[in-house]
C-alpha cells in the first residue's frame, strides 16, 4: 500500500499517532502543543490558523503539533473544541484532519 502523502511530504496516515503523544499547555506563551515521547529531528510545517505540524523530514511521519495563541485565538475559532474539557487532542486531530488531509 503506497503511502497518503501531500505536497510537503506529510504521512497522513500517522495523524492517529498523536492520540499517544503527550500534552502541554504554555500559558504564558498561550501555545498548546503534543509531542512524541521520544525526541527526534523534525521539521516544523505551518499549516494555517498558527498550526504547525512537526514532520521526520525522511519519513513524513507527523511527531507532533503546535498551536500558537491557543486561547487568546484558537478556542475561540473554533468553539467546538473549547467545549472539551480534556486535553483536546481528538477534537484537535479531527480539526486536522477535517482541513488538512488529502481525500
Amino acid at each position: 500500500m503506497e503511502k497518503k502523502v501531500d505536497e510537503y511530504g506529510i504521512d497522513w496516515e500517522t495523524l492517529s499517532n498523536l492520540l499517544q503523544f503527550d500534552v502541554e499547555y504554555d500559558p504564558q506563551t498561550d501555545i498548546w502543543f503534543a509531542h512524541s515521547k521520544h525526541e527526534r529531528p523534525a521539521i516544523s510545517i505551518d499549516r494555517d490558523d498558527g498550526i504547525w505540524l512537526r514532520i521526520d523530514a525522511e519519513t513524513g511521519e507527523i511527531l507532533g503539533v503546535e498551536i500558537e495563541d491557543f486561547k487568546k485565538i484558537f478556542l475561540k475559532k473554533h468553539r467546538e473544541i473549547a467545549k472539551e474539557k480534556n486535553t483536546y487532542i481528538k477534537p484537535i486531530i479531527n480539526l486536522v484532519r477535517a482541513q488538512h488531509c488529502m481525500a
